[in-house]
């Protein structure tokens, strides 16, 4: 048998939404509750008639909040041919990379020919050792 003492949530005026009381969301919805309450980039405030409004954090205050320590021009962002193709293991998967990369038109014809030529005369280790399983991890995590 249900408790009739609960409250219940009130259909709002235009038949759309549900509007719930805070302390309704935190009892039957805690877990939701903890994340609008504790997200770190810009928490969502439940107001309620006994609560004071936090003013919102700006564009400009999350964009510094969540901005990259490193270079944005970085192999992390824009990642070259040349750093994919340090992946390889034979010319056979720099050919794939470069005809994946011109289909995708990051490069142009005449920069493809120019690869494969670097790639059959001085072999994929040209643009740099080969990036191992971690390199990334090893390189920029700190």
């Amino acid at each position: 048998m249900q408790n009739s003492n609960r409250k219940k949530a009130k259909i709002n005026k235009n038949g759309l939404s549900v509007d719930y009381s805070r302390e309704e969301i935190e009892q039957y919805l805690p877990n939701l509750a903890d994340e609008l309450h504790n997200n770190p980039i810009n928490p969502i405030e439940i107001y309620g008639p006994n609560t004071e409004k936090k003013k919102l954090r700006t564009r400009e205050e999350i964009e510094e909040i969540t901005r990259s320590q490193y270079e944005e021009n970085s192999e992390l962002y824009f990642p070259k041919t040349e750093d994919f193709l340090r992946r390889c293991s034979s010319l056979e998967e720099a050919e794939d990379i470069i005809e994946h990369q011109l289909k995708m038109k990051e490069i142009t014809e005449s920069q493809a020919e120019e690869l494969r030529e670097l790639c059959k005369k001085y072999g994929v280790r040209f643009f740099g050792p080969k990036k191992e399983w971690g390199y990334y991890e090893k390189t920029y995590r700190k």
